[in-house]
């Protein structure tokens, strides 16, 4: 007989070629109605690896989400499948979480006996898309009513609730700080950090992660303030309890510990401590290549990230070749990522591309930089296009990176590159 058709991209590939048009749509939704939420997790990866090919992957999901409009469980579980960093998929994410949201406040059951704790969940989970899709307003706006549906479960229950308002309070306060609202944000992260302690005092095994997480956060945003004492303390009470779960729980736990590695890295950078910067961020990768050669699937961007970070480590001690073989690392990872994925990944290549033409000008290597760093502008442009917002801050980098490599090599820039896009992104040239 014939083998069955194995969800890769060859089997995705075949599925949108005998799968066109209305017909295409009508054989999805029975296929769906059929065997479930498999089916959309299928259509998803379609969309994410041919949304430059074909629409027909995300005309298959818009009639799947239409079809369960009213079903609160089957749009919550197509929620939790749609990446929040994919260009193709952030539009109907949103319609999503938005129906989500709908059907918990405002349909049959939004009444007094409505649930609060899924109304502030939906509220939270609609706020972190909406942040995703640069729209940092309805994102604040939302978060503000996920605390506020919390506040009083937490109050009544602290046992039971206290763990999600802290969470939704750690996302109030990323909300607030991407508006500039730095006062408010360290308050809401200096309460989710009360509010973890307190819980930790009652049950230290349960609280541990939570505390762990409201501790980065406010380290984040205390390291907004300039305040690098109170960051890098911060920081580090967060590592002391990622290393001990981690030992008790490894593969749940270590993840967490790089990336908190990681984030201290930058911190140290900030604080002009390289030394220990540059030992947190080693330590960090060496814990994500462990776990990418154990589920290169699901830690490899980790890695990248984690690599990253090193390079710019590197590159604040003036260690050139280490920077530039990090920086080459992260970028040949991302590549690949891209190739498979790249409506989600292009944009994380193109920005490695650029800490990589930075390691070259280091290097007075400024033919390898401005290839680098041409190419890594022309890579985001298409998605600076689509959402000016989100990438408008990469780009202008990118940008000023690729014409100090111009100048450095005694070459003019690319007009048919850079020309269209100085009108948006003025600082550019500085």
């Amino acid at each position: 007989g014939i083998a069955p058709v194995i969800p890769d991209m060859v089997g995705e590939a075949l599925l949108v070629r005998l799968l066109p048009g209305d017909e295409g749509q009508e054989a999805v939704l029975r296929c769906y109605a059929a065997l479930g939420h498999r089916v959309a997790e299928t259509v998803i990866r379609c969309v994410q690896d041919f949304a430059g090919v074909s629409a027909g992957p995300l005309g298959w999901l818009s009639t799947m989400v239409e079809s369960v409009q009213g079903d609160v469980r089957a749009l919550e579980m197509l929620a939790d499948s749609l990446p929040l960093d994919s260009l193709a998929l952030n539009a109907t994410t949103l319609r999503v979480m938005e129906a989500v949201l709908s059907l918990r406040t405002q349909g049959p059951d939004s009444g007094p006996a409505a649930d609060p704790l899924a109304c502030g969940i939906a509220y939270l989970n609609l706020s972190v898309d909406q942040a995703q899709l640069a729209c940092p307003g309805p994102a604040l706006a939302s978060a503000e009513q996920a605390v506020l549906q919390l506040h009083p479960l937490a109050q009544l229950h602290p046992d039971r609730y206290t763990q999600h308002l802290v969470v939704a309070l750690n996302n109030l306060g990323s909300r607030q700080s991407a508006l500039g609202q730095l006062d408010d944000a360290l308050l809401s992260a200096q309460e989710a950090v009360a509010l973890a302690q307190r819980l930790a005092g009652n049950s230290a095994e349960q609280a541990s992660p939570t505390l762990a997480l409201a501790l980065i956060n406010l380290a984040h945003i205390q390291g907004l303030h300039a305040l690098d004492g109170p960051a890098i303390a911060s920081a580090q009470q967060a590592i002391a309890l990622y290393t001990r779960l981690a030992a008790l729980q490894a593969e749940i736990f270590s993840p967490e510990l790089a990336t908190a590695l990681s984030n201290t890295s930058s911190l140290y950078i900030q604080a002009d401590q390289p030394e220990a910067a540059l030992q947190m961020a080693a330590q960090a990768v060496e814990i994500q290549r462990r776990l990418a050669a154990q589920h290169p699937d699901t830690y490899l961007p980790s890695l990248a990230g984690a690599s990253i970070q090193l390079s710019i480590a590197h590159g604040f001690l003036a260690q050139a070749s280490a920077c530039q073989q990090t920086a080459q690392e992260a970028a040949a990872i991302y590549a690949k990522l891209a190739a498979q994925h790249p409506d989600r990944f292009t944009p994380y290549w193109a920005r490695s591309l650029g800490v990589l033409a930075q390691s070259h000008l280091a290097q007075q290597k400024p033919a390898l930089a401005c290839a680098c760093a041409h190419q890594s502008v022309h890579l985001l442009t298409p998605h600076f296009v689509q959402q000016p917002d989100r990438h408008h801050a990469s780009l202008s980098t990118l940008l000023r990176i690729y014409l100090r490599a111009c100048k450095a090599n005694g070459t003019p820039p690319d007009a048919e590159l850079v020309a269209p896009l100085l009108p948006f992104i003025a600082e550019a040239p500085n």
